[in-house]
């Protein structure tokens, strides 16, 4: 389940059987201008359900110094993540468990082809997400219809 804290999200232990959100991977500059934006309305008009942005938390470390890349990896491994690629655009990937002899960079398999690419964390980024609340029909042309907006907009590859 997921509660919503102060326009956070975060995970509730327990109650398995609250199956009335969907979470959306969505890119930074998708979500830019979100919070009383044309699609957060759209989506609760025409949906019926409750649209909640969930920012991307950083994670921050305070210590710096040896290992402090590596935990940066750690925590991004299987996640939804959006990394520079070779034109400087950002794109989508998942987050993969480093090879021993590169602990300090982290594996991306990219969405777009499959290829899998080493990086430092420093070009690597975490998604923001969309929770979205509701009846599960009601959820799911939200999420197509979300999907949809993402894939055809200007900057999907941004």
């Amino acid at each position: 389940a997921i509660a919503i804290i102060s326009r956070q999200c975060a995970t509730v232990e327990g109650d398995q059987d609250l199956n009335d959100v969907s979470l959306v991977p969505t890119p930074r500059h998708f979500v830019q201008g979100w919070r009383g934006g044309d699609m957060e309305s759209k989506l609760k008009e025409d949906f019926g359900v409750i649209p909640v942005l969930c920012d991307a938390a950083e994670g921050h470390d305070t210590f710096r110094g040896p290992g402090q890349s590596i935990r940066k990896v750690r925590r991004m491994v299987g996640k939804v993540v959006q990394a520079e690629w070779n034109d400087g655009k950002h794109y989508i990937g998942v987050g993969m468990v480093p090879t021993p002899n590169m602990p300090t960079h982290l594996r991306v398999i990219w969405a777009f082809d499959g290829s899998v690419t080493e990086m430092e964390p420093k070009f690597i980024r975490t998604l923001s997400h969309v929770a979205i609340f509701g009846e599960p029909s009601k959820r799911i042309k939200a999420v197509l219809h979300l999907l949809q907006e993402m894939e055809s907009g200007p900057n999907s590859g941004s």
